[in-house]
Formats: C-alpha cells, sequence, structure tokens
C-alpha cells in the first residue's frame, strides 16, 4: 500500500518546520513527500530541501489549484492520496493513521481532517471552525476540506479536479464523487492546526472568487437577500461563540467582516460566468 503526502506552499516559512517535524514523526509508514511550491522567496524551500522533500517548482503567476492537484496525483501514483498544505500542523503522531484509516478499512473513499484554529485566530475564525470542525461530527454532510485529507487512487481514476476552478477545486471534486455513489467520511480524530486572519482584500478576493467558483458548481440561486440572512446567522453564531470564550470585545470586527464576506460572494455569484 504507497502512501504519498502531497504538500502545497506558499511563503510558509512560519509552520514549514513545524509541519515537516509533524510528518516525519507519525507511526503509520509513508513513502514520501512531495511539495508544489508557489515560488516561495521566504527560505521555505531550504526547510524543504533539508527534510528531503521532492519539490516541484510551480512557476510565479501559474498556479492553478486543480492544475496542480491533477499533476501531483499524476506525478505521485499511489494508492492513497493524502494532501497536507505546509501550514497545516498535525497535532500529533496518530494524525495519520487517523486520516487514511477509513480508507484502509473500506469504510470511505475520500476523508478530510479537522483543523483547530492558531491561538491568534479572530472570533470570526474560531466561530467558523467550531461549526464546521466539530470534536464530533461534522455540521454539514456538504463541508470537505482539502487542507488536510486523503482520497483512495480508485476515485481518481473516474474524477480529476477541476482546472477552470481557481477556488472550490476540492468542493465540486466532492460534488462529483458524491454523486459517483464514492463516500466522504470527516475524521475528527485527525487533527491539524491551520487558519488564516484574512485581511480586507484577502476577504474580498477569496469570497468573490468563491461565488464565481460556486456559480458553476451549484445550480442553486443566491439573491442579495440569502446574502444578508447568512450573514446575520453568522454573527448571531460569532455572538455566542464571543460569550463562550470570553472574546466580546472582537463582536463588532465580526459584523464587518460576515457582510463583507457574504457581500463580495454575493457579487461573485451575480457577476461570475
Amino acid at each position: 500500500m504507497k502512501i504519498a503526502i502531497v504538500v502545497r506552499s506558499r511563503n510558509d516559512i512560519a509552520f514549514a518546520q513545524h509541519t515537516l517535524d509533524a510528518l516525519h514523526s507519525q507511526r503509520f509508514e509513508f513513502q514520501k513527500i512531495f511539495c508544489f511550491d508557489n515560488s516561495s522567496t521566504d527560505g521555505t524551500r531550504k526547510i524543504l530541501e533539508k527534510f528531503g522533500v521532492e519539490i516541484v517548482n510551480v512557476a510565479e503567476g501559474a498556479y492553478v489549484p486543480g492544475k496542480i492537484l491533477n499533476l501531483a496525483v499524476a506525478k505521485t501514483n499511489a494508492d492513497i492520496y493524502v494532501f497536507n498544505n505546509l501550514d497545516a500542523i498535525p497535532q500529533n503522531e496518530t494524525w495519520l493513521e487517523n486520516l487514511i484509516s477509513p480508507i484502509l478499512k473500506g469504510e470511505a473513499d475520500i476523508v478530510y481532517a479537522r483543523q483547530i484554529p492558531r491561538k491568534d485566530a479572530h472570533l470570526w475564525v474560531c466561530s467558523d471552525y467550531n461549526h464546521a470542525f466539530p470534536k464530533s461530527k461534522p455540521s454539514s454532510a456538504e463541508f470537505f476540506s482539502m487542507a488536510s485529507s486523503a482520497v483512495s487512487a480508485k476515485v481518481f481514476e473516474q474524477i480529476h479536479f477541476d482546472e477552470s476552478l481557481n477556488f472550490s477545486e476540492d468542493v465540486m471534486l466532492v460534488k462529483t464523487a458524491s454523486e459517483q455513489n464514492f463516500k466522504i467520511i470527516y475524521a475528527n480524530k485527525a487533527v491539524v492546526e491551520h487558519s488564516h486572519n484574512y485581511d480586507k482584500q484577502s476577504i474580498i478576493r477569496r469570497f468573490t472568487g468563491e461565488g464565481v467558483a460556486d456559480k458553476k458548481i451549484c445550480s442553486n440561486k443566491f439573491t442579495l437577500s440569502d446574502a444578508i440572512r447568512r450573514a446575520i446567522v453568522d454573527i448571531f453564531r460569532d455572538i455566542l461563540f464571543a460569550f463562550k470564550t470570553g472574546k466580546i470585545a472582537e463582536i463588532p470586527h465580526s459584523f464587518s467582516v460576515r457582510f463583507l464576506q457574504k457581500m463580495s460572494y454575493y457579487k461573485g455569484r451575480k457577476d461570475g460566468k
């Protein structure tokens, strides 16, 4: 059984050492780590080289998620593909075992890990992670994240990543896989630390991009009313989480972030082709 770990990186010097140390401490044996590095300039590649990682350079401006992931699958030729971003740090030595166990047991074809936010994560980030990556079962059967995940080779015999999408290529993969009766499971005991405190421009770019992608992926319409309603729902969830965790001072920031997210997503859904 060949297990290949596929890592994607872009200026991840702050996390590279921690993640690679954690990967090499896993009790379950894997064959190799492959890294598709998006033109890092901060010293990330030196750390990758120190660990003997096979590096594939992605030229500046040439990074298309689906294309890179398809290339990774073709190049690594494994029985199980484990995808783990270089900034996603496994939290114990059983992360890999817990992640791929459902595939080995024949219980799943695609598995995704639990992500916990970093200590400096903003309220809205912590609230989202608490909702999306619970300690037990996930809140939505439709949710998936590629940041730390595993996919059986038999999935890629029938399905490939959509190379026309700049965002949500993982959502498209899982949607197609589900339609073809492949089983997706959440591995709550496979835990990585991974989160981002996006600034205003990053939020606009990301959520607009996801809206554009989802216009192709989703069949339902998304209206301005939907955007406002989702923002309000998220704000109420943030408020409850803030009182539970003591992050009350961050509530005003959460208000602005939530409306910025949803309006950016709405714009992407409205203007996307």
